[in-house]
């Protein structure tokens, strides 16, 4: 089953800086939206959605930074797993 996925950052910086880290595996798309960002994916296998969940996690423990992201219409927070200290 296919699914769409929808992470919405901050900034323009951030949202950059995901769109290139998950240019390694996907054709994520970059969009400006009310004052925020977000990156879009669409037509994500099951599997591919728990690869791009652990990029992500991937990507944010450095950071500290939270992201809103929105599963097939369910949104979700997700929040480093530790904060950079």
């Amino acid at each position: 089953m296919a699914e769409s996925v929808h992470i919405r950052l901050a900034d323009e910086q951030s949202a950059a800086s995901l769109v290139e880290d998950l240019l390694a595996r996907f054709q994520p798309q970059l969009t400006r939206l009310d004052g925020h960002w977000e990156v879009s994916l669409a037509n994500i296998s099951e599997e591919n959605v728990r690869t791009l969940l652990g990029m992500l996690e991937a990507w944010l423990d450095p950071r500290g930074e939270t992201v809103e992201v929105a599963l097939d219409g369910k949104a979700y927070r997700m929040e480093p797993r530790r904060r950079p200290g």
